[in-house]
């Protein structure tokens, strides 16, 4: 074979070959790694469609929870049933209809007796029906159910039964049929699975077989009328009714195009749910990746090809000329000359020759030997086979060779140790060896190859030095080097190969880094990190584990991990489920309780892994747990408050709001409706409706305070505003405020609550006109009308008081200016008035004022509340004329008015 053509062979080979197997490498790590990632995608979708649906399933049975748990309603649902009063029924049917009202997804809502008879109904064409043996007043009686059905349009209905309780005891089923949109919304939302995937929601059917209730997305046709038979155990939604979640890869579907699907379970109303992508679309990336690495791969050949034919020809064409001169040499042709090489080792062989050939003319002209006897032809051919090999291995070798001498100077240099360490062959060859070292091996390395050679004999290839080559640049190069010795002409020569282990020194320094760290985060991290073997005993545990559980791992190492850790009624299966997991291909999360040293019972929530070892073989499990023991405690706290809070809303008598400057009102409690006549949607369709319903008078108020608002000043506490209700009547409102902002403390919106004002705002009109027309009567009256304080202070009299006492009314010094006498009297009656709160009746005494005459008064006196405080009322006669009368007709001698 000629040296042209093994050497681009060789080349070629070199530069493909390597990248062949990277390339395939890349192909199936990227495989792999497609895989895994279509499985992380649908599994992560796939998830999320689950919690949305549950989600979905829970809102309507909190729905139904609302309404049942609702005292009013069930305490006059019991009272209707006892006595059968009309009004009660019309009642707890008016409650039906405000639900329906505030829920738009609820359809209709009825009650359901023991006998299955449906009692009352916001359908009254539904009354009286009986539902007796159906399955959703069955299990509706002992909790709350959900039951899909199929509604007279072909649409998804939900029928959602629960019990009715009243006083702990259940008295009858309450049944909502509701629209399944949210449901639907689940499997039309194609986020996260392409063009070819979707969401496939399926039910069991009464023989067992797996009934779709929803439309799917190549099929709107599919609901309630596609099935797969139980006998179909390797379809993907039969499985994911039996309950077991897995992967399936290049699964055949209904349309016959293969697909990946991962199977969920729906606990909460024994559905089936899968979610799947067609194969050809998940591997479209791969796909592309495949067709770049093979153009890629043919590219390089041909470049490959190229170059080393480029190459060949540089190198083999002076090693052919070469060669046809020694040929002509051996036939007896010694005048031929030589051409020079610009190859170093080449032209040095070319000299070689020349010495050679002139040594030989020599030898013929004194010997007379003939050029046959010499035997020329064969020594040639022999050296020429042995400098073919030699360039074979060095020239070709992807590792630095180099030759030195007994005095440690190189002679020989590779294209490999110029790649590796930057420095040409002119650089190196002349130079002691021990340049490429550091100072601080230096010393070793001298000592080291000029023993060896000292010696003459041996090799380093079986034991080589590792040690560090400072390369062009001053780049550190870490080397693994093999010296073997062999003897030429006179004196010992060695060769030296030398493996780059840079990228092997760093692997092993990575490596040990992520381990220590790798052990660091399993020392402190905040979670239980737990090994088990095949057998499920304890192989390993993290301080963390140690910490929660109590437990010493030297003290349960090698023990069972089930019933060591597990309550005694766990045992079996979890065990099961840990015989499953080892069989799984993908990791799963669960929640169960562990039982601690001191035998508290703690929440775990576990996050597994099959461990496997380089031959597929299972060797255990690893699980990482987070306790969630005070999660759940805060969670279930969080779902009563919600449920309370919810309940609040629903029930309140004050309407709860949110209010968005620029999008109207986000959120009204459905107790709207009672204070005004209108639905939340009235509100929620029209962003202004609120201002339709507000009187003209008032809403230049409302445009001022939106106007504050906008212009960063906070809204008043408290707001008085009149709105229409539906039938036309006025309703006072007293509505109290919140701003709410944004991140940069701007005002976007309010919060509050309105409360119906109207009839305080009545009072305050009646007991106006009240205080008006007692005024009125009071400054018209004969009699001295005043109110004081305890004290005696006058805060109000009359005309008539102020004829008597003038505009200086009498105040807490008046008790001197009463007579003598009657002092006492009036202060006694005071007394009692004030600590007993007894009335004054008909009290009689002499006062005087201004040191004017005594006037005799007649006086009646009451303790009242004004605007929160206690004040004295008093009303006084001025009887004066009727006691001098009264004298007169005593005396017998009848006063006479003078003229005067």
């Amino acid at each position: 074979m000629k040296l042209r053509l093994i050497l681009v062979v060789a080349f070629v080979l070199l530069a493909v070959v390597p990248m062949a197997f990277v390339g395939f490498a890349i192909l199936q790590a990227t495989e792999e790694n497609a895989l895994e990632c279509v499985n992380a995608e649908l599994e992560y979708v796939s998830s999320i469609q689950v919690a949305r649906l549950n989600e979905a399933l829970n809102d309507y049975i909190e729905g139904v929870e609302l309404i049942s748990i609702n005292s009013p309603f069930s305490q006059h649902l019991s009272i209707y049933f006892e006595k059968e009063e009309p009004e009660d029924k019309e009642f707890v049917k008016t409650l039906l209809l405000d639900a329906k009202e505030s829920v738009s997804k609820f359809r209709r809502l009825c009650v359901i007796d023991f006998d299955g008879q449906v009692v009352v109904s916001t359908d009254a064409m539904q009354e009286g029906q009986s539902c007796k043996g159906e399955e959703f007043f069955t299990s509706g009686l002992e909790e709350i159910s959900i039951t899909v059905m199929q509604g007279d349009e072909g649409q998804t209905l939900l029928l959602v039964a629960g019990p009715i309780v009243s006083e702990n005891k259940t008295i009858a089923v309450l049944l909502v049929e509701a629209d399944a949109e949210r449901i639907l919304s689940v499997v039309s939302d194609y986020s996260g699975v392409g063009k070819s995937g979707e969401t496939v929601i399926a039910m069991r059917a009464e023989d067992g077989a797996a009934l779709f209730i929803t439309p799917l997305r190549f099929d709107k046709d599919a609901a309630f009328t596609r099935r797969v038979g139980k006998e179909w155990l390797n379809v993907p939604i039969t499985q994911a009714l039996l309950g077991k979640e897995d992967l399936f890869i290049e699964y055949r579907d209904y349309r016959g195009e293969l697909v990946f699907a991962v199977t969920k379970y729906v606990e909460l109303v024994d559905w089936g749910l899968v979610v799947k992508r067609d194969s050809s679309e998940a591997f479209e990336p791969f796909e592309r990746i495949r067709a770049f690495i093979l153009f890629a791969l043919l590219f390089a050949g041909l470049i490959s090809a190229i170059i080393g034919f480029i190459l060949s020809v540089v190198v083999s064409t002076p090693l052919i000329k070469l060669s046809k001169a020694v040929e002509k040499i051996t036939k007896g042709n010694f005048d031929v000359k030589l051409e020079k090489s610009r190859v170093n080792e080449i032209q040095q062989l070319s000299n070689s020759f020349s010495r050679v050939l002139a040594s030989l003319k020599l030898a013929i002209v004194r010997t007379g030997m003939s050029k046959e006897e010499i035997g020329l032809g064969e020594a040639v051919k022999a050296k020429k086979e042995a400098e073919k090999k030699y360039l074979n291995i060095v020239q070709i070798s992807v590792d630095p060779i180099f030759s030195f001498d007994s005095g440690l100077i190189i002679t020989t240099w590779n294209p490999s140790a110029k790649q590796v360490f930057g420095y040409s062959e002119s650089e190196m060859v002349g130079k002691s060896v021990l340049s490429l070292f550091s100072e601080k091996t230096v010393s070793e390395m001298e000592q080291k190859l000029a023993s060896l050679i000292a010696v003459g004999k041996g090799t380093l290839s079986e034991t080589p030095i590792e040690t560090n080559v400072l390369a062009k640049e001053g780049r550190k190069v870490a080397i693994e080097l093999a010296v073997s010795v062999r003897e030429s002409a006179d004196e010992y020569t060695a060769m030296a190969i030398a493996r780059d282990i840079t990228e092997r020194k760093k692997t092993a320094e990575d490596l040990k880094k992520e381990k220590d760290f790798s052990e660091g985060i399993i020392d402190t991290a905040q979670a239980i990190l737990l090994v088990l073997d095949p057998g499920g005993k304890i192989v390993k545990f993290n301080p963390y584990m140690e910490k929660v559980s109590g437990y010493k791992l030297e003290e349960v190492k090698g023990k069972d991990w089930f019933t060591t850790f597990l309550p005694k009624q766990d045992y079996n299966k979890i065990r099961k489920i840990f015989k499953r997991r080892l069989k799984a291909t993908k990791p799963q999360i669960n929640t169960n309780p562990i039982i601690t040293k001191k035998g508290k019972e703690i929440q775990i929530e576990w996050a597994d892994k099959v461990l496997k070892d380089k031959n597929g073989k299972v060797t255990g499990l690893i699980a990482i747990g987070n306790n969630v023991t005070e999660q759940q405690k805060a969670e279930k706290k969080l779902r009563e408050s919600e449920k309370k809070l919810s309940f609040l809303i629903t029930n309140s008598l004050d309407v709860m709001f949110r209010l968005d400057l620029e999008k109207g009102y986000t959120f009204i409690s459905p107790s709207v409706k009672r204070l005004l006549g209108y639905t939340p949607e009235n509100y929620y369709n029209d962003p202004l409706f609120y201002r339709k319903i507000t009187h003209p008078d008032d809403l230049p108020k409302i445009e001022k305070m939106i106007l504050d608002l906008q212009k960063g000043r906070a809204p008043p506490k408290r707001f008085e505003l009149r709105q229409f209700h539906k039938d036309g009547h006025i309703v006072y409102e007293e509505f109290t405020f919140t701003s709410v902002y944004d991140k940069k403390g701007k005002i976007i919106g309010l919060e509050g609550v309105s409360r119906d004002v109207t009839e305080k705002k009545q009072a305050e009109e009646q007991l106006k006109e009240s205080e008006e027309k007692f005024r009125k009567l009071a400054e018209g009256s004969h009699d001295l009308i005043s109110i004081t304080d305890l004290k005696a202070k006058t805060i109000w009299a009359n005309n008539a008081w102020k004829k008597i006492f003038g505009s200086k009314l009498p105040g807490p010094d008046s008790f001197p200016q009463i007579h003598p006498e009657d002092k006492a009297a009036v202060v006694k009656a005071w007394a009692g008035l004030l600590k007993n709160k007894k009335s004054i009746v008909g009290l009689e005494y002499r006062y005087r004022h201004d040191g004017k005459k005594y006037q005799h008064f007649k006086t009646n006196a009451k303790v009242i509340t004004i605007v929160g405080q206690p004040m004295v009322f008093i009303s006084a006669r001025n009887v004066t004329a009727e006691k001098i009368a009264e004298k007169s007709c005593v005396s017998g001698k009848p006063k006479v008015r003078s003229k005067d």
